[in-house]
């Protein structure tokens, strides 16, 4: 409550899908704000006790550049019509909160998409590993 007294964001989407036909991936982010001082900012709310890490960049970029969002009548829209100007972390906790700018830029998308292409290999390349062999070729299996 702290926050929303303090920032008095005013929100613009909350809870929304976002996604890449194009890099073939999806997601849904948690809030894009509208702040007094004008910034438009993606926001990503951590409540976790160990705060907010460094792939938060990752994730808030892939979603900032992603293709579209779904609208409220579950319509596509093109998530630069947005206009996102930056990104936050907000990191909640039982007797406080912080919030921290975060670097969403396109290269931080850049990584994401180089890690997600990894991540896709290895999850997709199971079969390279084979069963354990012993002396003379034979399988244990």
């Amino acid at each position: 409550m702290r926050f929303l007294d303090e920032w008095a964001p005013q929100p613009v989407l909350l809870e929304t899908p976002v996604a890449s036909r194009k890099w073939s991936y999806c997601g849904t982010f948690d809030a894009v704000f509208d702040l007094p001082d004008g910034q438009r900012v993606i926001a990503d709310i951590k409540t976790s006790r160990s705060g907010i890490w460094p792939e938060t960049a990752l994730q808030l970029a892939a979603y900032r550049y992603a293709e579209f969002y779904l609208d409220r009548e579950r319509r596509e829209q093109p998530l630069e019509s947005l206009g996102i100007t930056s990104a936050i972390g907000i990191w909640v906790r039982a007797d406080d909160y912080d919030v921290v700018p975060i670097e969403a830029s396109e290269e931080q998308f850049g990584k994401f998409l180089h890690i997600a292409v990894g991540a896709r290999w290895q999850k997709n390349n199971g079969e390279l590993i084979g069963a354990p062999i012993h002396p003379g070729g034979e399988s244990a299996a």
